[in-house]
Parts: structure tokens; sequence; C-alpha cells
């Protein structure tokens, strides 16, 4: 480890410190080890997302991301909470362009499957007319997972016919379908067929039309 020029700040945490070459530097204590990082010094920045700085403790200033195509500094935390949003939206978008019905309370957030990177919510889908479904799609590192679980028997050839030329991860099961969509091109296209192996769904009456890129007002 290298000396220490100026300690900024030390607790039972951790501390925050220039070393002798003039490096910004982070050390937080975990029981008997400690674990040394040399961050971004954010000391004088503020995240554009919160509009907030950084408390002047290790473990705070560790919580940073360089979001690089808003060019600045933002907290990790923070950059998790508006990746959630953004993928919220754009989940509810794929259902609503689909022929599946959402009920009025039927999107729920989930805790993340699969890890990774970011910390980011799944999402419950629940239907109109399919009570013996549930649509669940979150963000894995580099893809988009959609699981589909039905308490009734599915036509799991049926489904397979539809994916089988999609070089993708799929599973087919009489009680789930898994599929992962590697954009977000890919991840409406798959909910939309999904939604169309359902024959007995009534045509949708208001909201978004399935199929279309644009709103739609009826009636």
């Amino acid at each position: 480890m290298n000396a220490t020029k100026e300690m900024i700040y030390e607790d039972e945490t951790g501390c925050i410190r220039i070393d002798e070459f003039d490096q910004f530097s982070v050390q937080i204590k975990d029981g008997e080890y400690t674990s040394g990082y040399m961050p971004v010094d954010v000391r004088k920045m503020t995240c554009c997302i919160c509009g907030e700085g950084w408390e002047l403790k290790p473990k705070a200033i560790m919580n940073q991301y360089e979001c690089r195509s808003a060019r600045s500094m933002v907290h990790k935390t923070c950059y998790e909470r508006w990746l959630t949003f953004e993928q919220r939206m754009l989940f509810i978008k794929a259902v609503q362009l689909s022929k599946f019905r959402m009920l009025r309370d039927g999107v729920k957030p989930i805790k993340n499957q699969y890890g990774g990177a970011w910390n980011t919510d799944w999402f419950e889908f629940r239907f109109d007319q399919l009570d013996h479904i549930t649509l669940t799609i979150g963000r894995r590192k580099r893809v988009y997972e959609i699981l589909m679980k039905s308490t009734q028997p599915l036509d799991s050839k049926r489904f397979k016919r539809k994916f089988e030329t999609e070089n993708v991860t799929k599973r087919f099961e009489p009680d789930l379908v898994l599929l992962h969509a590697w954009d977000d091109q890919k991840l409406m296209e798959y909910v939309n067929i999904l939604s169309l192996q359902f024959d007995d769904l009534e045509e949708k009456t208001s909201g978004f039309v399935a199929g279309s890129t644009k709103t739609v007002r009826l009636g």
C-alpha cells in the first residue's frame, strides 16, 4: 500500500486519502480485510440525476458511476433507479403494443432475478382474460429475459414453432416459455408473438393497437 500524503477522512469503516503519488484513493474495511480503490475524486461534483453531491465517507464516495452519454459522474444508486424507471416504461410499452390486455394494477416490480452489474427491478405482468398467465421481463447483462408461466397447460410445440428461427436462449415447457431478446426491438417482437398465440383473446378497445408503433385513440 502506498504511503499517505494527506488523510481526508477516516473512521471505523475505512478512509479517504491522497497517497504519496497524489492519487485520490479510498480504503474500505470489511472485518479483518481492507480493500483499496482509486475512484474518481467526486468531492466537488454533483450527480446530474438527483442534483446532490457525495457524502465524504468511504462507502458513499464509492457510490459512483461514469455516465458517458451524459458526460457526467452520477451516484450508482441514482443510475440504477433511473434504469429501473426506463426499463419499466419499455416493458409496459412492449405489453401495450401486443395483444395482451394488462390489468389496471397488473404490473408489479420484483427482485432482480439475475444480479450482475445493475441491481434493477424486474417486472411481473398479469392480464385480463388470462388469469392463469404471468409474464416476467427483466434485464440481464446483455439481454432481456422474458419468462411466461402458466397454471394451465400450454401448447409448447406451437410456441416452439413460432421461435424456431430465433438463435437465442429459449425453452418451451407445458407450464412456461423462456426467451432471451438481444435488443428493444426483439423484446417487443417476442412479447407480441407470445400474445398472438392465445386465440381466445378479444381485440383491444382502448389504449394501444397490437403491432402499431403509435398511440391510437379508439372509440
